[in-house]
């Protein structure tokens, strides 16, 4: 006997098989023989070799949804890697995620742990702000109509902040913007309705000066 290979293989779905009336020769089972083992090359290429459109694009594959309704039972298995992989290419992986703020590629998601980090400070953010953009009240006014002096009064008690909205008197007459560097240096804006233009006044060394309207 000797041996039989090809290195061009066919794949065949018909398998011929001997009849009573075939004539008895060698050749004749040999054409079965030639043939399945073809056949087995065939499968065996597929399956170690398997060829397949590996360009990752799939039409109907656009999201998890729709790859999944194409990963069904049934399916050829050149089919099934070639949807797998379309999958993949629409697939977030862990070192695709960017922990930082530096980089400036639209096509990265940016990781939860970071966005906590962001969160964070806007919230401290938005407190600072707040701290510092406060509305505050001046009571025990000496006169209604003395914004200057009610500033004068409460300034030691007001706090070391930058852009205060001060409330002057009750009724809110006098409204102002002030800045405190400590109860011996800062400065104030007043505008309200009994004033003819804004004061700006400001303190130095425990000295206030600016009194007139601007």
């Amino acid at each position: 006997m000797k041996d039989y290979t090809t290195d061009t293989p066919e794949f065949s779905d018909v398998i011929k098989v001997i009849e009573t009336s075939d004539p008895v020769h060698a050749e004749i089972p040999n054409i079965t023989f030639r043939q399945l083992f073809q056949n087995t090359l065939c499968n065996r290429k597929l399956i170690k070799n398997p060829e397949f459109d590996d360009s990752g694009e799939v039409e109907g594959i656009t999201g998890k949804e729709s790859l999944l309704n194409k990963l069904v039972s049934g399916i050829p298995l050149v089919k099934w890697m070639q949807n797998v992989k379309a999958g993949f290419s629409l697939a977030l992986y862990v070192g695709e995620l960017v922990n930082n703020c530096v980089t400036d590629r639209a096509d990265l998601p940016l990781s939860a742990a970071q966005g906590k980090v962001l969160m964070d400070l806007y919230t401290q953010l938005y407190s600072d702000f707040s701290n510092y953009t406060r509305y505050i009240t001046i009571n025990g006014v000496p006169s209604s109509n003395d914004p200057v002096g009610a500033i004068k009064m409460n300034w030691d008690s007001l706090p070391m902040l930058a852009g205060m909205m001060l409330q002057i008197n009750a009724g809110a007459e006098y409204m102002a913007i002030a800045t405190k560097l400590d109860n011996s240096h800062g400065a104030v804006l007043i505008v309200g309705y009994f004033v003819e233009a804004p004061i700006y006044m400001y303190l130095c060394k425990g000295v206030w000066s600016g009194l007139d309207g601007v």
